[in-house]
């Protein structure tokens, strides 16, 4: 859910002090939750990325043997 629709649905209900805080927590936790994933994201490609470099070497280095 929007962290804006649920501050107007706080403050539309009375509880802006509430609806603030709450926002602010869910706004905090989502880009918490942004910068892990950014992280694994990275991660996980400079796995791929050094699995391909190993592959290709290995290919190379097989292809150099045969000659």
């Amino acid at each position: 859910m929007n962290p804006l629709a649920i501050f107007i649905f706080g403050f539309l209900s009375g509880g802006s002090v509430m609806a603030f805080v709450f926002t602010v927590c869910l706004w905090d936790i989502k880009r918490s939750l942004r910068r892990i994933i950014d992280r694994e994201i990275e991660e996980a490609r400079d796995r791929v990325v050094e699995e391909q470099r190993k592959q290709f070497v290995e290919t190379v280095r097989s292809w150099r043997d045969e000659r």
